[in-house]
């Protein structure tokens, strides 16, 4: 909830559905600072809004530039993070690549260090400009530079070159490849069972609760086999990734991607891609700012054969030999973190 123009509060607010028992307070205690300074929040749609036309408008001022250095105005502009460290200002390194398939594979080299502090989009500006290892104190330093002949122009990329990052097949194919590959199929349907008003699922003496929430996404909850609880909650906490290379910031930051909501970012499933086509697929829910989100085929569960025994054995006394199928029961969500573009 925001309290004002400069500033963030979290409010918890319950027991849900709202009733006459449903209070509201300030949330304070799990966090080191109540009062969260407005600049640090990352993008909601509104930015993104605002910050495309930013973009576009940036481009458009340059537009003889860009093609003079790199053939072409068709471009992307992401943004990096974090974008402060104390709430009191909002900048952040905006890389720019070529807008064809595989963007994340096709940078080229020019970065705008980009002020999006203050509140009103249309006093957003350009700190600095970042080509071929020159660093320029604006965007009109840049240009004069590139008028002037003073710029050291880096090599022209090849735009012709592109399909290298996509997934289409290339060169000759392997020897039988032109042959289907082998395929799970459950012949006499499912043997588990998905109760999806209750998220509630049960499987060969096995039964547990399904939830889905923005951070994290898929949780599971009172796992039991044969009637006796074995987990009471199984849910991940976060996921961490470092990066190098990118620039200062990117490559001493740590990352907790639960704040860009795990779950708010999973996809559909392919089928016989991500999941097999028999599998049962449910869609996903979640809760945030920009309000309810639903995700069709979200989540999909299927039984397998893992291709090796659960048991084997051999008793040489009776010559005696046993084994036990190996079955396994999959529950899958796929979320993927990554850049924004514009």
């Amino acid at each position: 909830m925001q309290d004002s123009q400069t500033g963030m509060r979290d409010y918890l607010i319950g027991p849900l559905p709202l009733s006459d028992a449903t209070t509201l307070r300030r949330l304070t205690e799990i966090y080191t600072n109540p009062d969260i300074p407005y600049n640090a929040r990352l993008f909601v749609r509104q930015d993104m809004v605002d910050f495309g036309s930013f973009f576009k408008r940036t481009l458009d001022s340059i537009e003889t530039l860009l093609k003079d250095l790199f053939g072409t105005t068709d471009l992307v502009m992401g943004g990096q993070a974090p974008m402060s460290y104390d709430g009191s200002w909002r900048r952040f390194w905006s890389p720019l690549r070529y807008n064809v398939p595989g963007i994340y594979l096709h940078p080229i080299d020019l970065q705008f260090y980009v002020d999006t502090t203050d509140l009103d989009a249309g006093k957003w500006k350009i700190l600095k400009v970042y080509y071929n290892s020159q660093l320029f104190n604006s965007l009109e330093e840049f240009r004069l530079s590139w008028r002037n002949g003073t710029l050291v122009k880096g090599l022209m990329p090849r735009l012709n070159d592109t399909d290298w990052a996509t997934r289409t097949r290339k060169g000759n194919k392997r020897d039988l490849d032109h042959l289907a590959g082998p395929r799970q199929v459950s012949f006499d349907g499912p043997r588990f069972r998905v109760d999806e008003d209750q998220n509630y699922v049960t499987w060969m003496g096995w039964s547990f609760y399904m939830g889905f929430e923005r951070d994290m996404g898929l949780n599971f909850w009172d796992i039991n086999f044969r009637g006796s609880r074995i987990i009471y909650e199984l849910t991940p906490q976060e996921a961490l990734a470092q990066y190098s290379g990118l620039d200062p910031s990117q490559s001493s930051t740590v990352w907790l991607d639960r704040a860009f909501g795990m779950g708010a970012l999973a996809r559909s499933m392919v089928r016989n891609y991500d999941c097999p086509a028999h599998a049962h697929y449910i869609s996903s829910t979640v809760h945030s700012a920009l309000g309810s989100l639903t995700q069709p085929d979200a989540i999909c569960i299927f039984e397998r054969d893992s291709g090796k025994p659960l048991s084997r054995h051999f008793a040489t006394e009776r010559n005696e030999m046993g084994a036990t199928k190996g079955y396994e029961l999959v529950v899958r969500s796929i979320s993927t973190v990554g850049y924004v573009f514009w």
